[in-house]
């Protein structure tokens, strides 16, 4: 593992890093918290395949976005956003699964294989904080 990635487990509430820290809570309605926050989005937790891997974004890494078919590199993904490179360089995912699948672009887009479906029953909110500085 890179240095600096970090590993999820069920259960975990909060978890920080240099750049900020990631919060899981359980909620019971999904559809307030997927207004217009970049920095937070809602996942069927029952699809998520532990551990979760916070890690910085790595050459190939691809995701498939919600609303569109297929994936897509996070390296167009962040060149369409527009995003410095100096940003570009600190952009992290969190990643699920084997192999690893990108499920979050954090503050840019959320992958459609962990939406919640009409048929969700347990629903995660990821929220993301950035900038306090915890060493």
């Amino acid at each position: 593992l890179e240095s600096g990635t970090l590993i999820i487990h069920p259960g975990d509430q909060v978890v920080h890093r240099s750049e900020g820290s990631l919060t899981l809570s359980k909620v019971n309605d999904p559809e307030p918290a997927e207004t217009m926050n970049p920095d937070a989005i809602i996942v069927d937790q029952d699809r998520l395949q532990y551990p979760l891997v916070l890690r910085h974004w790595q050459a190939g890494d691809r995701i498939h976005p919600k609303g569109m078919t297929g994936s897509k590199k996070i390296k167009d993904i962040l060149i369409d956003a527009k995003v410095d490179r100096f940003t570009k360089q600190k952009t992290l995912v969190l990643t699920h699964g084997e192999p690893e699948e990108v499920i979050w672009l954090i503050g840019h887009r959320s992958s459609r294989m962990v939406q919640p479906r009409p048929d969700t029953t347990s629903y995660l909110q990821l929220s993301w904080r950035p900038g306090e500085e915890i060493a």
